[in-house]
């Protein structure tokens, strides 16, 4: 491996380091960031902080001269953009600025957008390498499954006793987990698109669905299955997450006919299989709402549904070292599980006290 390799290997991933600071606020956009390098000095950074903000190589741009980015090489962790969107193409401003070089750490899916950006510095003459890496991969990951395959990235979790139960007698709320899991769960809720969860993991637990780590709190937006309309809005999600959707029965909503007084709340009518909502249905609609990652924090019930019907990519499993016994909430329903003969690779990983399987599909 050569030295300049070697260097822009460096400078992509600090590229994708800026990346992560926007990771989970971007949608419908990707998370982008950017570095600019000359003399082999790192003299600016960037990186796209929500839909409609400067991209992460005009916001790395920002903060030079003309004279400054002239000749300069660009890292940047996604194929630059051609085409005008909320903002201009980032190809005008990189071939504006007299950019020597591009490199990039992944290849665009966006047939909008795939090899066009390339080819447009390339036909103005500045330089382009695709640098394709593991770490671009992985975080591309979510972001090619949906522009691909039209629904969302899915992260399902849940957490087990011992014994396997997730809830106290009725579905009570129990506190399972210890605080470096919790905090990694915050974690994860900061770095994904949206939440989905169900009306009665909102009733039995009258959870926030928020983030909330050591400095810093975050509304997400949490999707609901509400078959019936059953929440009330005095319930703690819909102050603290940043926008509520509501999936409740078609017939129940044309009976209903439900208000609307919140302006950070929808309800959407979906169409029911067997008594139950239509789960392509719903993951459809969260598509066509930008959202990349979806995290999943429910109840047995949905966990096993969303895993037979096979729209999970990644499972995630919290042993936890407690004892509930016969009078808890076991979390499954079913004693068949075939879908664990589609499992590609598992993990184990403790998390203080607790241990974490991440199962990918």
């Amino acid at each position: 491996m050569s030295p300049s390799r070697d260097s822009d290997l460096f400078f992509l991933s600090q590229a994708f380091d800026e990346a992560r600071k926007g990771r989970g606020f971007c949608a419908p956009n990707p998370s982008v960031g950017a570095i600019i390098v000359k003399n082999n000095v790192i003299i600016a950074r960037g990186f796209h902080s929500k839909s409609g903000a400067p991209h992460a190589e005009v916001e790395a741009l920002n903060h030079l001269s003309n004279d400054e980015a002239e000749g300069a090489t660009v890292y940047v962790s996604l194929e630059p953009c051609c085409h005008h969107g909320k903002t201009p193409p980032c190809t005008d401003l990189l071939i504006r600025k007299k950019i020597a070089r591009v490199v990039y750490g992944f290849k665009d899916p966006n047939p909008i957008v795939s090899g066009k950006g390339e080819k447009a510095l390339l036909e103005n003459e500045v330089k382009v390498n695709y640098l394709q890496t593991p770490e671009g991969d992985a975080y591309y990951e979510a972001y090619a499954f949906r522009t691909t395959q039209k629904i969302p990235w899915i992260t399902a979790k849940l957490a087990l006793s011992l014994d396997g139960k997730i809830a106290g007698k009725n579905g009570a709320r129990l506190l399972l987990t210890s605080s470096v899991a919790n905090a990694f769960t915050h974690l994860c809720r900061k770095e994904t698109d949206a939440i989905l969860t169900t009306a009665k993991t909102i009733l039995n637990d009258n959870p926030q669905l928020n983030v909330r780590l050591e400095k810093e709190t975050h509304a997400k937006p949490v999707y609901i299955l509400d078959r019936n309309l059953d929440l009330s809005r005095d319930l703690k999600v819909f102050s603290t997450a940043s926008h509520v959707t509501l999936f409740c029965s078609t017939s129940i909503f044309q009976s209903k006919k439900h208000p609307i007084t919140q302006t950070n709340v929808s309800i959407v009518p979906v169409k029911e299989n067997e008594e139950l909502l239509d789960l392509y249905s719903i993951l459809s609609h969260i598509h066509h709402d930008g959202k990349h990652e979806l995290w999943v924090e429910a109840g047995g019930v949905l966990f096993q549904k969303l895993h037979e019907e096979k729209w999970v990519k990644r499972t995630l499993i919290y042993s936890c070292p407690v004892w509930i016994g016969d009078e808890g909430t076991s979390a499954f329903q079913s004693a068949q599980a075939p879908f664990l003969n589609e499992v590609q690779t598992t993990h184990w990983q403790s998390l203080g006290r607790d241990g974490l399987l991440e199962i990918r599909w």
